[in-house]
C-alpha cells in the first residue's frame, strides 16, 4: 500500500471573496500559484506530513488575517514577479513563527496598494537567508526604531601590535549569548539591513544605557569564557549603535 500523504491546498477564503474589481481574478491566480508550489510536496511519514499541512494551515490564517485587515478600497493584484517567487521561498521556511508571518506580511504588503513603493524583489532572497533569531531581531529593531538608540561595543584584539575585529556586544546577548549575537548582527550586515555607527565615547550615557558597564560585562564574560585568542591580548574598543538602513526600513515596514 501506498503510504504517501498528498497534500490538499486551498487558498484563504478571504483572498477568493473580499478582492474587490479589478482584483476579482487574484484569487484563482494565488489558488492556481499555491496549488502549483505547496500541492506537489508528499511525504512517507505522516507525522511529517502533518506537521507540514499544520504549518501550512498556520501560514493561511496568518496570511488571512492580514489580508482582511487591508482597506477594500487598497486592495490591489500583486505582480506575478513578487506573488510566486515569494510563494516558493515560503515553501520550506514556514515551520518558523517569525518567518512564517513574514512571508504572510511580504504577500499582504503586494497586494496593498499603500506599501507597493516599498516592496523590493530582494527581500525574498532576505527571508530565504535569515534565521528565526534574525527575524526576531528585526522586530525588535522596528519596535525600537523611532524612540530608541540601541548601543553597541565593537571590540578588537590586538595581536603582535595588529589589531583585529574580536566582537560585538550589544542588547542581544543576554538573550543570545555572545557567539550567536554576533552571528545575528553579522547576518543582518551582510543583508544589508542594519549598520552600526561608532560615533561616541566611553563615558556617554543615554536611554539607561552605559559604555562602561557594557564593556565592563564583556571584559567578564571574555575572562571567563576564553573568548579571543588570547586573555592577556590589549582590547581595542570602539562605541556606537546599530541603526536600520534604508533598505532595512523598507524591509521591515513591508515584512514585519
Amino acid at each position: 500500500m501506498d503510504n504517501k500523504a498528498e497534500i490538499k491546498i486551498e487558498l484563504p477564503e478571504i483572498i477568493n471573496t473580499t478582492l474587490s474589481k479589478p482584483a476579482n481574478t487574484l484569487g484563482e491566480k494565488l489558488s492556481d500559484l499555491l496549488e502549483i508550489i505547496f500541492g506537489g510536496i508528499t511525504y512517507k511519514k505522516k507525522e511529517l506530513t502533518y506537521k507540514r499541512e499544520l504549518h501550512f494551515q498556520m501560514f493561511k490564517e496568518s496570511l488571512t488575517k492580514k489580508v482582511e485587515a487591508i482597506p477594500e478600497g487598497k486592495r490591489v493584484e500583486p505582480k506575478e514577479s513578487i506573488i510566486g517567487p515569494v510563494l516558493e521561498a515560503a515553501k520550506y521556511r514556514i515551520d518558523s513563527d517569525e518567518l512564517r508571518n513574514m512571508f504572510a506580511e511580504l504577500i499582504a504588503s503586494s497586494l496593498n496598494e499603500d506599501k507597493q513603493e516599498w516592496i523590493h524583489p530582494a527581500f525574498i532572497d532576505i527571508l530565504q537567508n535569515i534565521s528565526p533569531n534574525d527575524a526576531k531581531t528585526l522586530l525588535q529593531l522596528k519596535a525600537w526604531k523611532d524612540t530608541h538608540l540601541i548601543p553597541v561595543i565593537s571590540i578588537g584584539e590586538k595581536v603582535m601590535s595588529i589589531p583585529n575585529n574580536l566582537n560585538h556586544y550589544c542588547f542581544l546577548v543576554e538573550e543570545y549569548g555572545i557567539d550567536q549575537a554576533n552571528i545575528i548582527l553579522f547576518s543582518l550586515i551582510r543583508n544589508g539591513l542594519i549598520e552600526l555607527n561608532y560615533v561616541f565615547n566611553k563615558d556617554d550615557i543615554f536611554q539607561g544605557f552605559s559604555f562602561d558597564k557594557m564593556e565592563a560585562e564583556f571584559t567578564h564574560l571574555r575572562s571567563q569564557r576564553q573568548i579571543g585568542r588570547n586573555v592577556g591580548n590589549p582590547l581595542e574598543y570602539k562605541y556606537g549603535t546599530i541603526n536600520l538602513t534604508a533598505f532595512g526600513y523598507s524591509f521591515v515596514s513591508v515584512c514585519c
